[in-house]
């Protein structure tokens, strides 16, 4: 029998508000709005009319298609809310 999987060796998974945090951070640093992110992303442009709406869920195949978009090794500036603080209008346009 092998030894259980350390949790320290386990890799971090981001909450779903990190997430979401990082796709509208990501959309805010190209000047993009929701309808742009939604093109870039191959969905239809009302999909993300949302976007920076601090209640928007959306689906999972939503989030994977707007990641896709985004560069793997991008970080959003430090005044960008994405390790798990919740993103508001408002935060977002003061970042």
């Amino acid at each position: 029998m092998t030894d259980p999987v350390e949790k320290a060796d386990l890799p971090e998974i981001p909450t779903q508000t990190a997430v979401l945090d990082r796709i509208r951070a990501y959309a805010k640093a190209m000047g993009w709005t929701g309808g742009k992110l939604a093109s870039e992303a191959g969905l239809s442009r009302g999909t993300l009319g949302d976007l920076f709406d601090p209640a928007w869920r959306p689906t999972s195949t939503t989030v994977f298609a707007c990641e896709a978009v985004i560069p793997a090794d991008w970080r959003p500036d430090s005044s960008a809310p994405i390790d798990g603080q919740a993103a508001t209008t408002e935060a977002l346009a003061a970042a």
